[in-house]
């Protein structure tokens, strides 16, 4: 941007840039729906953005399919130069084999550091353990034995008394006035009272939400949550509960029923089409990214051997020469793991294509569907998704889309959208 600038009376003009600077602290790189991420996206599609600068492709994502269309398409169609420091990648040098690999690379690492979280989460909940490193409020950890749960008292005759309220027929609007008429802490309140921390400004405003959340949980009850006891499926069987909802997600999947068996070559041929494109483009990912995990295994072959060489030559000490051959060859060991995984993706994936034919008999299985039940939807559904009400004019519009199984969501030309 150009500015006047005024120093010792003289009048100047000078180019300067603006310099901007993003982050998402406590998101996870697999999520774009960060932020900061996305104030950033702002200004790139508003052509606000020259120069894109990060310290390596980790910080930009680990979700290896967007961060190519990121770097391949978005980017530069909004004439954005994208540096990134670490992994030596600068779009105005041209295109990066390596940096495709990294992008998988890191998208590998973060579903491996995810998979070894779950795992760890999964053996604490299979041994009675509590998953949440933080006990709710009502309860507190055992200094005996940091891994159990006891009770609260002066937290506990809340709860009793929240969990009395609803007994006696009171809603969660009703429990929180009452509460806050009777000047009971809040949670937040409670505990800096408990910890000697600064008091919030209101100690006993209750929330509704916050009530709700209490009577919601298990963990009241003296049950262990955890994989044996209580699943997160109740919630999806709760909200397919509301009567309007069952029907519109019934109406939707009459009426793509009907289109499949009224234009069943049609259908097939979209489908196979749109099958082929997105598995050819993942294809050619994949294919870039072994090549550019081929290629840094030699690399590394090449740098272990040098290290070897000084270490011999007296130019790198026993000490320096254990600790960097072992980084080298644990990254060495990591890249082959992955190259295995996508040289075995590449075989499977060549080969696939779409069942059509499969959702087709289910289609014809469910031809003349006049209700839902668990059978049916379990059969036919991958998953359907209800999004958040949205008002317009006073009216609120709800949209859903449904997921088939084998084919995923299927799209007809319809004049209105399944909202209401």
């Amino acid at each position: 941007k150009r500015f006047k600038a005024k120093s010792k009376g003289i009048r100047a003009k000078c180019n300067c840039i603006a310099l901007g600077y993003y982050l998402d602290d406590g998101f996870s790189g697999t999520n774009f729906q960060r932020p900061g991420f996305q104030e950033m996206m702002r200004y790139v599609e508003d052509y606000s953005v020259s120069t894109l600068i990060v310290k390596d492709l980790s910080r930009l994502g680990r979700e290896y399919s967007y961060m190519g269309r990121l770097q391949d398409f978005i980017f530069p169609a909004y004439d954005v130069r994208f540096i990134a420091v670490n992994d030596d990648v600068d779009s105005a040098k041209g295109e990066n084999d390596f940096a495709v690999f990294k992008n998988v690379f890191n998208d590998y690492y973060a579903k491996d550091t995810s998979k070894k979280i779950r795992a760890v989460i999964k053996m604490r909940g299979e041994a009675g353990e509590h998953i949440a490193s933080n006990p709710p409020y009502g309860y507190i950890k055992d200094p005996q034995d940091k891994k159990k749960w006891i009770v609260d008292e002066g937290a506990a005759k809340v709860i009793k008394r929240i969990f009395d309220l609803c007994i006696a027929g009171k809603g969660p609007m009703q429990i929180a006035k009452i509460l806050t008429a009777e000047k009971v802490l809040t949670v937040t309140a409670y505990h800096a009272k408990q910890k000697g921390w600064t008091m919030p400004d209101n100690l006993y405003h209750w929330s509704q939400n916050f009530i709700a959340g209490i009577l919601a949980r298990r963990e009241y009850t003296g049950c262990t949550v955890n994989f044996k006891t209580y699943t997160k499926s109740m919630k999806f069987k709760k909200r397919m509960e509301n009567p309007v909802e069952n029907r519109r997600v019934l109406e939707c999947i009459q009426r793509t029923l009907t289109y499949v068996q009224l234009f069943r070559d049609d259908f097939t041929q979209e489908m196979l089409a749109q099958d082929e494109a997105s598995r050819k483009a993942e294809l050619e990912q994949k294919r870039k990214a072994l090549s550019g995990a081929q290629k840094r295994i030699d690399d590394l072959d090449k740098i272990i051997q040098r290290l070897y060489e000084d270490s011999v030559l007296g130019k790198l000490s026993d000490t320096r020469f254990s600790k960097l051959s072992a980084q080298y060859e644990t990254e060495q060991m990591e890249i082959q793991q992955l190259a295995a995984a996508l040289e075995r993706e590449i075989e499977d994936e060549a080969g696939q294509v779409a069942d059509v034919r499969r959702f087709l008999q289910l289609a014809e299985k469910y031809s003349d569907l006049h209700e839902l039940d668990a059978a049916t939807v379990n059969e036919l559904i991958d998953k359907i998704v209800i999004h958040n009400p949205i008002r317009n004019n006073g009216k609120k519009y709800v949209t859903i889309e449904v997921y088939f199984t084998y084919v995923g969501k299927i799209r007809i030309p319809l004049q209105n959208p399944d909202r209401f």
